[in-house]
């Protein structure tokens, strides 16, 4: 629960379209809006269960539903229409995800008006790669096979930098932000800041970049004899003592490292450019 004065200068973003076209209740705030926030809030508002019932969502529907799972205290801002209409998931939208595997949002327009009748059979294609912008299904009705070209968008929240960035850079928390985008090209976008955290950008990046995997490289963000902050957390207390790195290590790596007041050798977990998390005994 986050409903402490600890956090109430915490800001937590929920964005949603205009519409959200549903093929099961509930939905989880993840799969219908792009959250931005402290790691460990957007952790637990992601799973929050959002049931698909009557005819739209509004403001007052997402704040009860937050309070009643036990946010409050901190600061909300909720970028939303007034209405946002909940639609019952048409069959080549329900098609079209089931062969594809997308989680997201889809929406699909067939190319003329037919559409397929309920006792017709889908036959092909079997598989179909997210962010392909058009194909044809096809169905086996009594007058033999039905073809049905369709044209598909695609949407997810995707990582976008907030500021430029130089070749090299290895990516905190405060240079990228979720953003509800199109796919335009085949292959699935990072869809979480924590995925890209702590890699390094392969090229220099521009303010509004989308961020895609092969945008990225694993780089060793502590290196031998680096200076370095060792944090130790003992219940609510965290100690923070100057070391060096005896190792080095990308971001989650366990690398070894001096204390240099005790001299002492212990073992920790990178957990940022210059820090290293140890266990607590």
């Amino acid at each position: 629960m986050y409903s402490t004065s600890a956090v109430a200068s915490t800001l937590l973003s929920l964005e949603f379209p205009a519409h959200i076209s549903y093929q099961k209740s509930p939905l989880y705030l993840e799969q219908i809006s792009v959250i931005n926030g402290p790691e460990n809030i957007v952790n637990y508002v992601r799973k929050i269960a959002v049931p698909m019932e009557g005819s739209y969502l509004t403001q007052d529907d997402i704040v009860k539903i937050l309070v009643k799972n036990g946010v409050g205290g901190i600061r909300l801002s909720l970028l939303m229409p007034k209405h946002v209409e909940l639609r019952q998931e048409t069959r080549l939208q329900s098609i079209v995800r089931s062969i594809s595997g997308w989680t997201w949002a889809v929406e699909v327009k067939p190319l003329s008006e037919a559409v397929p009748q309920p006792s017709e059979d889908y036959i092909s294609p079997g598989t179909l790669s997210p962010g392909v912008g058009s194909t044809t299904l096809k169905f086996r009705s009594n007058g033999g096979i039905r073809s049905i070209p369709v044209r598909i968008s695609w949407y997810q929240p995707a990582v976008v930098l907030q500021r430029e960035c130089d070749r090299g850079h290895v990516i905190t928390e405060n240079d990228v932000i979720l953003r509800r985008v199109q796919l335009s090209q085949s292959g699935e976008l990072p869809s979480r800041v924590e995925s890209v955290v702590g890699l390094a950008l392969k090229r220099d990046g521009r303010y509004g970049d989308v961020i895609s995997f092969n945008f990225l490289e694993t780089k060793p963000i502590i290196y031998r004899g680096d200076e370095v902050t060792i944090i130790s957390r003992m219940g609510t207390l965290i100690v923070e003592v100057s070391g060096e790195a005896l190792d080095e290590g990308v971001l989650g790596d366990r690398v070894r490292v001096r204390n240099n007041r005790s001299r002492t050798v212990v073992t920790g977990r990178v957990v940022g450019p210059g820090k290293v998390e140890v266990d607590s005994e």
